[in-house]
């Protein structure tokens, strides 16, 4: 039910319709000073990936190793806590799905 409304929010945020850029870099949100587009890179893991896929495929240039150094470690902490959870709740998750 909840996916029902979150799967389609992360697809409109997600800047694949807009670049990044047209979201303002600092935005005051009570009282603190947020770097909205930085916020949008790590508030949402697709966006730095299509950042990354128009860098490559419209200006030609490649990404640095750092990039794909942070997803592979984020992509494999991801994958240890998604085994863990499935061995921890494995006797009720049948149920649930």
């Amino acid at each position: 039910m909840i996916l029902d409304i979150v799967m389609p929010a992360w697809f409109f945020l997600t800047s694949v319709f807009y670049f990044i850029d047209v979201l303002p870099h600092s935005y005051v949100l009570f009282g603190l000073t947020l770097d909205l587009q930085r916020f949008m890179h790590i508030l949402n893991p697709m966006a730095s990936r299509i950042s990354t896929y128009r860098d490559l495929l419209y200006w030609g240039y490649r990404t640095d190793i750092d990039f794909f150094t942070r997803t592979a470690v984020t992509a494999l902490a991801v994958l240890i806590f998604g085994f863990w959870f499935c061995v921890r709740h494995s006797a009720h998750l049948i149920e649930e799905i």
